[in-house]
Parts: C-alpha cells; structure tokens; sequence
C-alpha cells in the first residue's frame, strides 16, 4: 500500500513538473520566427520543428493510451507508419497552434493520471518506448518534454542544462533504462565499471557497469571502478540520453574525472543519443 501511494504522490509531483516544461517550451514557441523554426535542434538531424512536432503528438497520443488503460480496455497500438503520418501533419500546423495544443494535451493525461487510483497506476501499457506502468509512462512524458525543450535551446544556449528539479524526479527511471540508451557502437567492445558520483537533489553513488555489450545503472558504488566521474544529477541524465559532450563538459568542471581518463571519456560513445 505504501509503494502505491508512493506512485501516487510521484506522479502528481511529476505532473507539476511536465506542465511547467510544456508551458515554458510553448512560450518560448509563441516568440519564434519561420528562421527558428527550420534552425537545427541537437536532437541529430532534427529541426526545431522537427522535435516539436515529435513532442506534440506525443502527448496527443498519450491521452487514447492512457484512457485506455484506466477503462481496462486495450490500449492503442499505434504504428511507426501511423505515428509518422500523425507527426507529418502536426509539423504543417503554425507553431502559434503547436504552442496551443502541447500544454494542452500534456495537462489532458496528467489529469487523467492523477485522478487514478493508485492500484491503476500500476497497470502496464506498451508503447513504443516499451513496457511501463502508469506511473512510469508518467515519468517517460516528462522525460520527452524536458530532453526536447532541452534540445530546442541548446544550440542558441551552450551552457543550457536541464532543471535540477526535473532531473530529480526521472533519473531512477533513466537509469533503468540505461541498456535501451547505450547505442554506441563502443558499447560492444568497451568492458568497464564505473563509480558516477551524482551531486545535487536524488544524487548519490551510482554504479555503471558496460559490459557484454550491455550497459547497466544501480544505486551504490561499485567495489573497484575503473574510473569515477563526479557530476550534477542533471549531466548524468542528459549522459545516458545521449546529451552530454563529455569532453566538453569536463573541459568546462561539470564532470570531473578520475582513475582511467580514457575509459572514462568513451562513455560517451557508449550513450549516443536516439
């Protein structure tokens, strides 16, 4: 009973969390001109309106899901074909009606969410991101807005990092994640453990462990790491997306490095983004 009770209160803080990001990610959408729009994004091979496209549909597509779910009923299983064809026209609409509809909608499934029981929330749907619970998905929707608000400002804004309170609330989930984010082709060949000092709110030691071509996050620190990176809560989020330009970062102290420089440093072709 506490465990979901527990999801619960999560999912509400959560909730609080991804609202603010939609409704900051639209402002800054109502003040962009047609140049902005087509600038690139540092989601790879992206526009701005690319990813803001990807993040509006999203969470349109999120409110069948989850209605779904908490009426029992099946849940939508939507094609990558059809999710294509829905981002296509989502990318011909004006981004004064983008702004519009994503805060919208990502208030829509929260509100969905946080009526729901807490038995609901521990109800599984599948989605293209995999199988979660319904306080997961919650978590994965805010992930979604905060990474591409992140990816909409970081070209004009380098020093731009993600919200400590945000990255708070999804790095267990990320971490959870970390086998599904390694894409790097050195996760094949690279055989190491490493001891990530995370510093700031939900921080601590993490074990990352790449190895047999799979990478793996744990609380704790590890025995005897080949390498220690220190760092805010927030790089090592944006590290496992794939958002992280490692060398910059520790050319600047956001990381610190310890113990073995060089297998340190190939972590981030390990974690190359999606």
């Amino acid at each position: 009973m506490a465990e979901r009770q527990a999801a619960h209160q999560h999912v509400q803080m959560v909730g609080r969390a991804a609202r603010a990001e939609a409704e900051g990610l639209a402002a800054a959408w109502r003040g962009w001109d047609a140049a902005a729009w087509e600038a690139p994004s540092a989601c790879a091979g992206w526009t701005v309106k690319d990813v803001a496209a990807h993040v509006t549909e999203g969470a349109s597509r999120a409110i069948p899901v989850v209605a779904a779910a908490l009426e029992g009923a099946p849940t939508p299983q939507f094609s990558a074909e059809e999710r294509a064809a829905r981002t296509a026209r989502v990318r011909a609409l004006p981004g004064a009606e983008l702004a519009a509809r994503f805060p919208g909608d990502v208030d829509a499934v929260f509100a969905l969410l946080e009526g729901a029981s807490a038995a609901a929330l521990a109800r599984t749907v599948v989605v293209p991101a995999g199988t979660h619970t319904l306080a997961e998905f919650a978590t994965q929707r805010l992930v979604e807005a905060a990474l591409h608000a992140w990816d909409s400002r970081a070209p004009r804004e380098p020093a731009a990092g993600l919200r400590p309170e945000v990255a708070a609330l999804v790095v267990d989930y990320v971490m959870d994640r970390a086998a599904r984010l390694a894409t790097g082709d050195a996760v094949r060949t690279l055989s190491a453990t490493y001891h990530c000092a995370l510093e700031g709110p939900s921080g601590g030691p993490v074990t990352l462990t790449v190895r047999d071509g799979q990478a793996r996050a744990t609380r704790g620190a590890p025995a005897a790491p080949d390498a220690t990176l220190t760092m805010p809560v927030e790089a090592f989020v944006r590290l496992l997306w794939g958002r992280l330009a490692l060398p910059r970062a520790v050319e600047a102290g956001t990381v610190r490095i310890g113990g073995d420089v060089p297998k340190a440093r190939a972590l981030g072709d390990v974690f190359r983004g999606r």
